[in-house]
């Protein structure tokens, strides 16, 4: 892109190069020491408190907040003064049914603990019967082994006997009364029956001694041993039921006492509820921890964003929401944001001044406090600079901008452009005769500035008028970018622009597929800044990109307060 010099402006060099001429010296040495790079690197950045408090909404409890009252953003206030006042019909309801359900929550502890006392009671009558039944299967187990089993042997074997004794009666009285009758005169008709009856009684012993045998048989060989079996499996099953039944009633106590302790955890867990209610219920009205500014909202690196969230009476918050900041005048310190270009130039220790963009003319010694060693975000670096106010003290505003100037750690190398237009000068100095208005030099571009040097190139003009002047466009071309929201990466998007003769800009911005025409643009050389004006589809916006080293970076903060960066590269 070129642009044309006008002719007075053409005269004034033509000037210089002949009054340079006349006085033997050499313009365009002098231009080229001019166009060298600048001895301090400049880097913008914010006063920020040492000592600020945010006040945040938080309640474990408690999950409604609405604001009744708010101090008014950039009032000063003291420490303890009430800053925030948040409506209570929410807690206060929440409070009075807390309180009812842990008085219906004590009775039931009550009515538990005495129904506890009731089931040990009844678990010692239980444990003591079930000890009285083990008992009585002992003794019985006892009882047989020691007297009834021996008893029915006995009885067996006497059983057996008496039958064979009740036979040999009867068989002997048979005898007898047959010899008796054979030898008495007694009627054939009377000794029949007797002998009948005789017969019969031995029949009937001969038939129950056979029964007594085998009844003794079968108790020898079959009830005995089957009787001893069953009585040792009696007393195991008495030995069993009696472990069981203990540890069943041993566990019933614990089930008891465990839904006992849960009870009475639950019950300490609605009292400390409730005490944490109520505490949370004193923080509906929030004090300003420390004497300062209030800011509404939080603050993004010591700065308030571009667009702060509105706080104001009726307004729901949210739980972990910064609503308000206080932020102390006094320690100040300086908060930067140093991109990988710039990291060389800052180091820990270095000296630097600072200037308030309020106070420009007033230089502050500064001193370089820390530097991170990684990225806070992208490729920009955290550094914070301590100072010394001077004269400023107590004049100067937390969260108000300012510039840091470093040493630079190499002019010389970042001269180079002036170094090769210094030796273009050389082969092109003016000797006596020749014409000085065909004389070629070397001058700053037209709109550049000390602060702004080392991002525009020189530009070499000649005194024919008809010659046009060489400027930079750092914008036209292809840039690929990235979103990114709170550190994290959320989106891409494309920019294809093209810078105009009288730097307007126009073009457009594209991403997953769609595009978005640029309305206008506009880029700022003296301030290496890219205004856009694009109508995306949520809604108009302008964002304000820096140049930087090849990078267009720009900072949008949304209504709720959240920083969305843009950082675009050429391809």
């Amino acid at each position: 892109m070129t642009i044309r010099i006008p002719r007075n402006l053409l005269a004034r060099v033509c000037s210089v190069v002949v009054l340079g001429f006349l006085l033997g010296h050499c313009p365009p040495m002098l231009l080229a020491q001019e166009a060298a790079a600048p001895a301090t690197v400049k880097i913008n950045g914010v006063f920020e408190s040492a000592k600020s408090a945010e006040l945040k909404i938080t309640g474990e409890q408690t999950k409604s907040w609405v604001i009744k009252k708010i101090a008014d953003h950039g009032t000063m206030v003291e420490a303890n003064q009430d800053v925030l006042w948040l409506k209570t019909d929410v807690v206060d309801k929440q409070i009075r049914d807390s309180e009812l359900e842990l008085r219906i929550a004590d009775m039931a502890m009550d009515e538990a603990n005495f129904k506890f006392q009731q089931f040990l009671a009844g678990q010692e009558m239980d444990r003591a019967g079930v000890e009285r039944a083990f008992q009585k299967a002992k003794v019985d187990y006892d009882q047989y082994l020691k007297v009834d089993r021996d008893y029915q042997l006995k009885s067996a074997n006497f059983n057996l006997k008496f039958s064979e004794y009740s036979l040999e009666n009867v068989q002997e009285e048979l005898n007898q009364l047959e010899k008796m009758y054979q030898a008495d005169e007694l009627t054939e008709e009377s000794e029949e029956i007797v002998l009948k009856r005789a017969k019969r009684e031995v029949e009937s012993a001969v038939f129950r001694l056979e029964g007594a045998r085998e009844q003794h048989r079968r108790t020898i060989e079959e009830s005995l041993p089957r009787n001893e079996i069953e009585q040792g499996e009696r007393i195991k099953r008495a030995e069993m039921a009696y472990e069981a039944a203990k540890l069943d009633l041993k566990l019933s106590r614990v089930r008891r006492e465990i839904e006992l302790k849960k009870q009475s955890l639950k019950l300490e867990e609605q009292k400390e509820n409730l005490e944490k209610l109520r505490a949370e219920r004193k923080k509906f009205v929030m004090k300003a921890p420390v004497a300062g500014y209030v800011i509404h909202g939080a603050l993004n690196r010591g700065a308030q964003p571009e667009r702060p969230a509105p706080f104001e009476a009726g307004k729901s918050l949210v739980a972990d929401q910064v609503v308000l900041t206080i932020v102390p005048v006094k320690p100040l310190r300086v908060r930067l944001s140093v991109s990988e270009a710039e990291l060389r130039h800052v180091k820990t220790g270095v000296e630097v001044q600072v200037f308030s963009n309020v106070y420009p003319n007033e230089a502050m010694k500064g001193e370089v406090a820390s530097v991170s060693v990684v990225p806070y975000s992208g490729s920009k670096f955290d550094c914070i600079v301590k100072f010394k106010p001077g004269k400023l003290a107590g004049r100067l505003i937390p969260t108000t901008g300012c510039r840091v100037e470093f040493p630079n750690v190499d002019p010389v190398s970042e001269a180079k452009p002036a170094a090769k237009t210094e030796k273009a000068a050389e082969t092109t100095s003016p000797t006596p005769g020749v014409d000085a208005s065909s004389a070629e030099t070397m001058v700053p571009g037209t709109e550049a500035s000390p602060a702004t040097t080392e991002n525009t190139a020189e530009s070499i003009v000649t005194a024919d008028p008809k010659v046009e002047v060489k400027r930079e466009d750092p914008i036209s071309g292809e840039w690929t970018g990235k979103v990114t929201v709170m550190g994290q990466e959320v989106a891409t998007f494309e920019m294809s622009l093209e810078l105009k003769d009288d730097d307007s800009v126009t073009g457009k911005l594209s991403s997953d597929g769609e595009e978005i025409p640029v309305q206008s643009g506009k880029f700022h050389r003296g301030e290496n800044r890219l205004v856009l004006d694009v109508n995306t589809p949520v809604g108009p916006m302008t964002p304000e990109f820096k140049l930087d080293n090849g990078t267009l970076s720009a900072t949008i903060t949304s209504d709720q307060g959240i920083t969305i960066t843009l950082t675009a590269t050429k391809k």
